[in-house]
């Protein structure tokens, strides 16, 4: 045999062995992919669900929203749509959390907030967390709770998204650190469960009304402490029946004008 046909078979024999180790490759790969299927398929399957945190709603409940049943593929369970199915038909929840703990177990974590804020969009009347959640909406579910919390209306007209499980979004970007402010001032002052609502239609001119017996001309959001005591302390100088409106805006006075008694 001459050299080019040396040449010519070293090249098929090389040819061959790769052709070889890629059938042998796709093969292994093959067999591997195999053996997962049949774990996953066979093995790695749902058979145990948990539930933490859940006081409001049942866990059965809770595993019914979930969407997850025995039997599950443990790799198709998407943590992100379980949330969002939750989410969308529980109430009074502020955060989920779901582990996967292979081969079977699924453990749903719940963290649930009955709401602190209230606000009207249309016919409809969404709860907020204290953080400004969405965390139910009272048209779409029944209040099964024991007690209802007392809950301080928002009024505010420009809305961008309120979607349960998310936290709201106002026109204004500013507004939500606004009410955000002014709410961590009332919590810290132990006021906020005598506050009916907050009027934030004009973040320049925000007004409370408190205990059902003063409207709080508030101005803006700006020295929020300060305005705050200023108020509290008019009216632990008044007498308990009084009632009228109470001109905070100018920090350097209160303006009082009380209602004629009957």
């Amino acid at each position: 045999m001459d050299e080019r046909g040396l040449k010519k078979a070293e090249v098929k024999a090389s040819i061959n062995k790769l052709g070889q180790k890629i059938f042998f490759c796709l093969l292994i790969a093959s067999l591997i992919a195999c053996v997962f299927y049949f774990i996953e398929k066979y093995y790695l399957t749902v058979s145990v669900i948990e539930v933490f945190g859940a006081s409001i709603h049942t866990q059965d409940e809770i595993i019914a929203f979930s969407g997850i049943k025995n039997g599950d593929e443990m790799l198709s369970v998407s943590e992100t749509s379980v949330k969002k199915r939750i989410y969308k038909s529980a109430a009074f929840i502020s955060d989920i959390k779901i582990k996967k703990q292979y081969p079977n177990k699924i453990i749903i974590t719940i963290t649930e907030d009955p709401g602190s804020m209230t606000i009207k969009i249309g016919n409809n009347t969404f709860i907020l967390s204290a953080d400004q959640k969405v965390v139910g909406c009272l048209s779409d579910i029944k209040e099964n709770l024991t007690e209802t919390p007392h809950r301080i209306e928002l009024k505010i007209n420009k809305v961008k998204r309120c979607i349960v499980g998310e936290y709201i979004q106002y026109n204004d970007v500013n507004l939500f650190d606004a009410v955000d402010k002014l709410y961590c001032v009332l919590k810290s002052k132990e006021i906020s469960d005598c506050i009916s609502y907050i009027d934030v239609t004009n973040k320049f001119y925000i007004t409370l009304e408190f205990k059902n017996r003063f409207l709080i001309y508030f101005g803006d959001w700006d020295n929020a402490i300060y305005k705050t005591a200023l108020f509290i302390k008019v009216v632990d100088e008044l007498y308990e029946d009084d009632t009228g409106e109470i001109d905070v805006s100018n920090t350097r006075e209160a303006i009082v004008n009380l209602y004629s008694k009957i």
